[in-house]
């Protein structure tokens, strides 16, 4: 039977990593990094007549009553390194978005954020690919680390080497990547990809007529979780593996082992 040893630096190692990764693969997976900050003249440009009713009578905003044809909310576009999302009304499906009805409003489309909307979509250059390879490499590096953390609980040791070690590698290589896709992301801002949302005026480290959303922070707070959690790792692997440990285990005859 696997013998358990934990102590407190132990349990918030393994907690700050479930919510360091839950956290880097929930800012990854949004589009809410670059939102456009839309106005009259920019929602026209959205494929949706009766959207105009809502928000324009002339120079004049008008409130639809609720449950009315015209009570509809509108998405603004928004961008982030692997998807961008906008309202589409009446624009034809492609097979490379994904769509789907909203409760009070027109429905959303989402596509990958390398490729633009349209018939022929503009491709993104090449920093911004790259970006999207970093993230998509530190997300599955720290993805694989939580196995890892999880099974440290009961097995301390991998072909001979600490599993805490291996663990804090892991993640320190994908924090790595990951800090350096936050740093080039926001150079390959003069991508067309990125000018479809945020204008003309966008551009290394000028976010143009866009706000940033709440995926960003979500990352950054998980990338600097993460950074504690492979200093962590270090502690844990000198707490648990160490012959005071091992000899309470077998002076107890316990299979859990709770070190103070």
């Amino acid at each position: 039977m696997a013998r358990i040893i934990l102590s407190c630096i132990a349990l918030t190692w393994i907690c700050l990593s479930l919510f360091a990764a839950v956290l880097i693969n929930v800012g990854l997976f949004t589009s809410a990094w670059l939102i456009r900050v839309d106005t009259m003249e920019t929602r026209r440009l959205i494929n949706c007549p009766l959207l105009f009713s809502i928000y324009a009578h002339g120079n004049e905003v008008v409130n639809s009553s609720p449950g009315s044809e015209t009570d509809m909310i509108i998405r603004p576009p928004s961008i982030g390194p692997w998807l961008r999302c906008q309202t589409a009304c009446n624009s034809p499906p492609e097979w490379w978005s994904l769509r789907w009805e909203t409760r009070n409003g027109p429905p959303i489309r989402c596509q990958v954020s390398l490729w633009g909307f349209g018939i022929r979509p503009a491709k993104a250059n090449a920093i911004s690919w790259t970006t999207s390879v970093l993230f998509l490499l530190g997300c599955a590096l720290m993805t694989l680390s939580i196995p890892f953390v999880v099974f440290s609980m009961c097995k301390r040791d991998l072909c001979d080497h600490s599993l805490f070690s291996f663990t804090g590698a892991v993640q320190g290589l994908g924090d790595l990547l990951l800090f350096v896709g936050l740093i080039l992301w926001p150079i390959g801002w003069d991508s067309i990809t990125i000018r479809e949302v945020c204008g003309g005026a966008v551009g290394p480290y000028s976010k143009g007529n866009c706000t940033f959303g709440w995926g960003p922070i979500c990352t950054i707070a998980g990338v600097v979780l993460t950074f504690v959690c492979a200093l962590l790792s270090v502690s844990v692997d000198r707490t648990i593996r160490t012959h005071n440990a091992m000899r309470q285990m077998l002076l107890n005859g316990k299979n859990c082992v709770f070190l103070h």
